[in-house]
């Protein structure tokens, strides 16, 4: 685990009409540099990375509807998410990545 970590994000929106919100929801996630086992026998080690991710929603208020685009990882990122465990018993340790930047789309019906 890190040794120091934060997370900041801002909700905020705003009414285009009596009857649709648009709003903007970015967050950002930073990590110091850690070790992936204890006692790093591996010396198995990630640096510090930051995660960007961000949504952006427009709601019809009456009709119940919503369409959103989000966003993660938007800076692209290359990180782990572990290292290590099985595959280091036999010399070659195994490295899982982390997901790379990734955007789509939603629509929410509320009826």
């Amino acid at each position: 685990m890190p040794k120091h970590s934060f997370l900041i994000g801002v909700n905020a929106g705003v009414d285009i009409t009596p009857n649709m919100r648009i709003t903007l929801t970015p967050h950002y996630a930073w990590k110091s540099h850690f070790f992936f086992e204890d006692a790093n026998d591996a010396g198995i080690e990630q640096d510090a990375f930051g995660l960007l991710n961000m949504n952006l929603a427009l709601r019809f208020k009456r009709q119940g509807l919503t369409v959103s685009l989000f966003g993660s990882n938007m800076t692209g990122e290359k990180y782990l998410i572990g290292a290590g465990n099985m595959g280091a018993m036999f010399g070659a340790p195994t490295f899982v990545p982390g997901a790379p930047r990734m955007m789509g789309g939603k629509l929410t019906w509320i009826f």
